[in-house]
């Protein structure tokens, strides 16, 4: 996965920062999810070579070893930096937090490379019923200008600055991190 919210353009279905940044969140939460290692490539490492073990071969260590550990590197500072930003979510509005920690983080999502993420199930159906009296299309607005603001605040400076010349983002969001300091872009 590139950086959260990194795309070439925002179009059709990542026509905001916010919602590239939510399915980026949720395709890094089925990563972190995942405990399986993969050690793709690893055992050619290992592998007798010309018909002996080879310690110093130049496949060790393999690209793909090392690919993968960068990756879940960069993908636990992805997922430290949502977990700050959802703090600072609470500070910027207390249910904004609220639903986006109960649908997002605690509930189950749909991804569809391409199209977006799509919320449903128990938990998404609780809520509406219970929070919003049965009114989805106010929780979507919710949880849209949610990952607004945690897409300002995680992103790197120069996918926000290419999200905002392309205009594709919150200015109430952006203005708020900048007048705290959060963001320098």
């Amino acid at each position: 996965m590139s950086g959260l919210g990194e795309r070439r353009e925002y179009g059709q279905y990542a026509r905001t920062l916010g919602s590239a940044v939510h399915y980026d969140a949720h395709v890094l939460m089925l990563y972190a999810a995942d405990t399986s290692f993969r050690f793709d490539g690893l055992g050619s490492s290992w592998l007798v070579q010309l018909g002996r073990l080879s310690e110093r071969s130049q496949l060790y260590p393999s690209r793909a070893f090392i690919d993968e550990l960068e990756a879940r590197g960069e993908r636990a500072r992805d997922l430290e930096a949502l977990e700050k930003a959802l703090e600072l979510l609470r500070e910027y509005d207390p249910v904004l937090h609220h639903v986006a920690f109960a649908v997002c983080m605690a509930g189950g999502a749909h991804l569809t490379p391409g199209r977006g993420t799509r919320h449903g199930g128990g938990i998404w159906n609780r809520v509406v019923k219970d929070i919003y009296g049965g009114n989805d299309t106010l929780l979507w607005r919710h949880l849209q200008a949610a990952w607004s603001l945690l897409a300002v605040l995680v992103v790197a400076p120069e996918v926000l600055a290419a999200a905002e010349a392309a205009g594709a983002v919150d200015a109430k969001a952006l203005s708020w991190a900048r007048g705290r300091g959060l963001v320098t872009a």
